[in-house]
């Protein structure tokens, strides 16, 4: 019964993280750039914190080709002598 209630649980995690889970397939190319630009002006969480990574990757995710997003995600590793 206990595995039971765990299974039930965890098929409702699972359920509610892919619906809230964000989809930018439907914008268009402008759309996705105007986005990552927004989110990159509105946001600047301290450099190399999870916060700022998990930014930075939407972002890149937005906009592959967004260079100062990209610069920034490898600024930490950089700092630390790891390459990226």
């Amino acid at each position: 019964m206990e595995k039971l209630l765990k299974f039930c649980l965890s098929g409702l995690f699972v359920f509610l993280w892919s619906c809230t889970s964000s989809s930018y397939s439907d914008l268009t190319v402008e759309e996705r750039k105007e986005l990552a630009d927004e989110k990159w002006e509105s946001n600047k969480p301290i450099q190399g914190s999870p916060a700022s990574q998990t930014l930075l990757d939407e972002i890149i995710a937005l906009d592959s080709l967004h260079c100062d997003a990209i610069r920034e995600k490898s600024v930490p590793y950089l700092k630390r002598g790891m390459a990226y």
